[in-house]
């Protein structure tokens, strides 16, 4: 690998992690974030990942969490 584009990998993962994500040293993006992402939109949600799936209000079996934007979209 080019000195080149070992910076600019390593300024990728300096800003990856500097967005609430972890970077490990196989290259798998591991979010740091408690919250649960939206399975349509990739936003964070408001959702706790230890929360109970029975409680969840925008959880859609067989396809994850939902943000409340696109549950009401997808399901209005």
């Amino acid at each position: 690998m080019s000195i080149i584009l070992k910076e600019k990998v390593t300024n990728l993962k300096e800003l990856c992690e500097k967005v609430c994500f972890k970077i490990t040293k196989d290259d798998k993006i591991i979010s740091s974030s408690p919250y649960e992402t939206c399975a349509f939109c990739g936003k964070e949600t408001n959702v706790r990942k230890d929360s109970y799936i029975g409680n969840r209000k925008t959880y859609i079996d067989g396809a994850g969490q939902l943000c409340t934007i696109c549950y009401s979209r997808i399901y209005k």
